[in-house]
């Protein structure tokens, strides 16, 4: 995570120098306009423009992290609340098994009403 954010301070240092030096060229060489100037302009140019890029490219980087990292977090939140529901399923199954031991064994007489009861609904 930390690496884009050098990545990022890096590019912009380099991008802020690569601009001076092309502004510096363009202050000084306005009477000269020798060959070797006017590469150099071009070479500087394109290292702004490679620079421009490498830096969008690691803001998309960024971005993507950060839909990474909510993305892991939502699993995790779901994933806790699945362990909670399937604790709640174990429960209620252990529940359902102890009412039907109940309701098997005759050890309560509501057998008849529950019977009744559930025979009408």
């Amino acid at each position: 995570m930390y690496s884009e954010y050098i990545l990022i301070v890096c590019s912009t240092h380099d991008f802020l120098e690569s601009t001076q030096a092309v502004q510096s060229l363009h202050g000084s060489g306005r009477g000269a306009g020798t060959l070797g100037r006017d590469r150099e302009i071009k070479k500087l140019n394109e290292e702004i423009d490679r620079l421009k890029k490498k830096l969008a490219d690691s803001d998309r980087l960024e971005h993507q992290l950060e839909e990474a990292v909510t993305l892991r977090q939502d699993f995790e939140s779901s994933s806790s609340k699945l362990k909670a529901l399937d604790k709640q399923v174990k429960a209620l199954k252990l529940e359902k098994e102890d009412i039907h031991k109940v309701w098997v064994t005759g050890e309560l007489n509501y057998q008849p009403f529950l019977y009744a009861r559930t025979a009408f609904l």
